[in-house]
């Protein structure tokens, strides 16, 4: 009979039959710590750092929490008392009426400003950020870039439209610049801060000027060059799956900041099958009606466009991390959570 480890180890090595897929990794433990199961397999080792795509995320969520704590900020605050005017006049002017100053802190966190990605919503010229990047366009994107280009797309809807959310890298990118404003403090600074609070030492930002090493991200079988772009945001990361293991379970049990604010009480708008959004907060689930000869577990915490995840399982206390580190299939990697769940939980 085969254990644990090697069933794992075989989930994995599955994820890579698949002609784009060179790598993966998974990485499952219990919310107290008591067990845990890991393995990768391919191009990347355990201890070699990857880029996690949009789980950072959740770090720039950590940061606004504690100044909402701090009362250096309310979620509710209109984000144009805090941001230049610079980045927020004529921001979301929708059907002829500009909204710029009613969007709020909360509907940045929640993505219910209607703003629209300037990463993978297409521009006026029919193009998307994103393919732009996966074609080998190494482009630095600064906050004030993003901002000029969302300005030209109209928004999705009103800020606070009930029932309504449209994800959008633009509302975290505009949370990064409130968490420097407010503190003073560059955003990667400040992360860089919260990591080594939380020993998470692996784990960086991606920064042109240092040149710390970490997995390449692949599409389909390149290698396109993307530092001008990392090091241009300022809060794209590099990781291992125990630091975010380590992350996530500070971010949901109150380490960071009073996560009973945020875990309970979430309203979930829909964004695209099978995710969700609350506030700071991405959510997986899927109805038992489509997966009728298998329950689908439900988990919060956040994807990444490379194939990468962070969740916590509520009904099981089981956090879950890993990746596939590829932008042409990002969703393979549930199949192996989904997987993995089943064996870290059976005999």
């Amino acid at each position: 009979m085969k254990s644990k480890e090697q069933k794992l180890r075989q989930i994995v090595q599955n994820l890579t039959y698949h002609k784009f897929v060179h790598e993966a990794c998974l990485h499952l433990e219990k919310l107290d710590g008591t067990s845990s199961l890991r393995s990768c397999f391919g191009d990347l080792p355990e201890h070699r750092p990857f880029y996690v795509a949009s789980i950072n995320k959740l770090f720039v969520a950590a940061l606004i929490f504690k100044l909402v704590e701090e009362e250096k900020i309310h979620l509710h605050t209109p984000i144009h008392h805090v941001l230049p005017s610079a980045l927020t006049d004529g921001l979301h002017v929708y059907n002829g009426t500009d909204y710029s100053d009613t969007i709020t802190v909360k509907q940045l966190l929640s993505h219910t400003s209607g703003l629209r990605c300037y990463l993978i919503d297409r521009h006026p010229d029919g193009t998307t950020m994103m393919n732009r990047l996966q074609r080998g366009e190494n482009t630095a994107l600064t906050l004030e870039t993003a901002v000029k280009r969302v300005r030209a797309m109209r928004p999705a809807f009103e800020p606070g439209k009930s029932g309504k959310a449209h994800y959008s890298n633009t509302n975290y990118h505009l949370l990064a610049g409130i968490a420097e404003t407010v503190t003073g403090v560059p955003i990667e600074k400040q992360m860089q801060e919260m990591f080594v609070k939380l020993g998470m030492r692996s784990t960086f930002v991606i920064a042109p000027n240092e040149k710390r090493d970490y997995h390449p991200v692949r599409f389909k079988n390149t290698r396109p060059p993307l530092d001008a772009f990392f090091g241009a945001s300022r809060y794209d990361v590099a990781s291992t799956t125990p630091d975010l293991i380590r992350f996530l379970r500070a971010y949901i049990t109150g380490e960071l900041f009073p996560a009973d604010k945020v875990m309970e009480g979430q309203q979930w708008n829909r964004i695209f099958f099978p995710f969700h959004y609350g506030t700071g907060l991405q959510r997986f689930s899927i109805p038992r009606f489509l997966s009728p000869f298998q329950a689908v577990p439900e988990m919060w915490g956040h994807s990444g466009s490379v194939g990468s995840a962070l969740f916590f399982l509520p009904r099981h206390n089981i956090l879950v991390a890993g990746t596939t580190n590829q932008l042409a299939t990002p969703q393979r990697i549930y199949r192996g959570i989904i997987q993995a769940v089943k064996v870290f939980e059976g005999p």
